[in-house]
């Protein structure tokens, strides 16, 4: 994920800027809910690369293909949170 930098998010017009700046990302961090990141959600786990493959997703590696299509118009970072309690 790339830092915050308010002349792109001005250049792009970025949507959620005031969020991306609190977060301190390039653009903000956002759950799936935009028609284009349910399409790329479908691709991926499609995808023959084997992201999807096994019981578990590898999500370090979802999450860094899917920082490749992230535009801050309509594709937003997503995270992937391991909390580990003892």
């Amino acid at each position: 994920m790339l830092s915050y930098h308010p002349e792109f998010a001005k250049e792009k017009h970025i949507a959620h800027q005031h969020l991306a700046q609190h977060q301190q990302t390039r653009v903000a961090v956002l759950p799936i809910h935009t028609p284009q990141e349910r399409a790329l959600y479908r691709l991926l786990v499609k995808s023959e690369d084997g992201l999807f493959a096994g019981k578990e997703p590898n999500w370090f590696a979802v999450s860094a293909e899917w920082s490749k299509y992230c535009n801050g118009t309509d594709i937003f970072y997503k995270v992937y949170l391991c909390v580990h309690i003892p």
